[in-house]
């Protein structure tokens, strides 16, 4: 096969581990098979956590010793951290979270630039005609087939996360002031700090 083997096997296991997602979200509207989604939502993590693996092997970016020292790092780390967080890596907004319960695993969503402006641009629009306060599951409705439900609320929880929208009640939403336009807002998600071992944000 033609082409950089890093950029093919990222590629590959990112639209594996994407798939994997839609999956799990369309059968998180199945209430029957909410466990076998959790399960899904868990594997797709360990995906992304493959893929990063083997970037990491393929670029040479890190030695043995490094990796033990950044992986013991990175895992009193993640104890400490509070769940989610969120950040920009390429074209791609990302988000690791954790269950509620002890023996909850890590998770990892993300969603790429393209998604990210669509809900971004319907948010702007709500605004600017007049509706200041909206629900997020009407943004899921109206842009249903063109952005996955999980990608329209994890864009939501971004901006909320970074002071760019604010939350007068579950569900609801308003824009805060001064929040300015869309590529201010992706702007503002690219300077937050990436998890150690996940690589520059850009």
């Amino acid at each position: 096969m033609a082409g950089d083997p890093s950029t093919r096997l990222s590629s590959a296991a990112q639209a594996y581990e994407q798939a994997i997602q839609d999956v799990a979200y369309e059968l998180m509207r199945d209430r029957s098979a909410y466990e076998q989604a959790q399960q899904l939502v868990a594997a797709a993590s360990d995906a992304a956590k493959l893929r990063a693996r083997v970037e990491q092997i393929l670029t040479g970016s890190s030695s043995l010793r490094t990796e033990r020292r950044s992986g013991a790092t990175s895992r009193s780390v993640k104890k400490a951290s509070k769940y989610p967080l969120f950040f920009v890596r390429q074209d791609r907004l990302i988000k690791i979270g954790r269950g509620k319960k002890k023996t909850a695993k890590e998770y990892r969503h993300e969603t790429p630039r393209a998604s990210f402006d669509v809900v971004a641009r319907w948010i702007e629009e709500a605004t600017v005609s007049g509706r200041q306060r909206w629900l997020a599951r009407e943004a899921d409705e109206q842009l249903r087939g063109s952005v996955p439900t999980y990608q329209v609320y994890l864009v939501v929880a971004a901006l909320q996360s970074v002071g760019l929208l604010e939350q007068p009640r579950r569900g609801e939403y308003l824009l805060a002031n001064d929040a300015g336009r869309p590529d201010e807002w992706w702007a503002t998600l690219q300077s937050l700090p990436s998890p150690e071992g996940e690589g520059g944000a850009q």
